[in-house]
């Protein structure tokens, strides 16, 4: 009876957080909890972070490319004299390819591949522009994502100016979208919780 009862409760509890997530709101809600405030002042570096890769024919996710063009429009301001693209070898590449292709210089790229978490980028990060004695960095991610990885940063011993990129991003309107969207922020949550637990933040 009693398990019964708490199959039915569950039940009940998911589709009532489909509809809410698909139909409403709601995960724009909780995305946009997590917003910060740009703080772009002259820096040493502009980090971007892996997000989402890019196929094996180069095309980079839209998360990947949304941050990889905010930090092309930041390096054109004159904000930092260099660019570090993290991800994976395609994801790096390819970012590095659309920086070119907007007009950043060779010397002013700097890919960081092979770490596979935000606490290893952080690390390969800081042992890679070390010798260039880079202190202040631009983080580009969006908000709910830089509440984590900013933290990771300043751990390595960066002083980090967060660069959100929430306002290139409409916010979603089809429920496709709201669930993906969903999706990001549980994702991130988790992994928030596991860095907790673990003691890196």
């Amino acid at each position: 009876m009693i398990r019964s009862v708490a199959v039915r409760l569950l039940g009940w509890s998911s589709i009532t957080f489909f509809v809410a997530t698909a139909f409403t709101p709601f995960a724009s809600y909780l995305d946009r909890s997590a917003a910060i405030v740009s703080r772009l002042e002259p820096s040493d570096a502009i980090v971007v972070p892996g997000a989402g890769g890019a196929s094996s024919a180069g095309i980079l996710s839209t998360t990947s490319a949304v941050r990889t063009l905010h930090a092309i429009a930041l390096y054109r301001r004159g904000l930092a004299p260099l660019v570090v693209f993290c991800g994976s070898r395609d994801e790096a590449t390819a970012r590095v390819r659309l920086a070119r292709d907007r007009g950043v210089p060779p010397e002013a790229i700097l890919p960081a591949i092979g770490a596979h978490t935000t606490r290893e980028e952080a690390q390969l990060v800081a042992d890679l522009v070390r010798p260039r004695d880079v202190r202040t960095i631009l983080l580009v991610a969006h908000s709910f994502d830089l509440v984590r990885a900013q933290s990771l940063f300043r751990r390595v011993g960066f002083r980090v100016g967060p660069a959100p990129t929430d306002e290139l991003v409409p916010p979603p309107g089809s429920p496709e979208q709201r669930l993906i969207l969903m999706r990001s922020v549980l994702e991130e949550s988790a992994a928030r919780l596991f860095y907790l637990l673990a003691g890196y933040l």
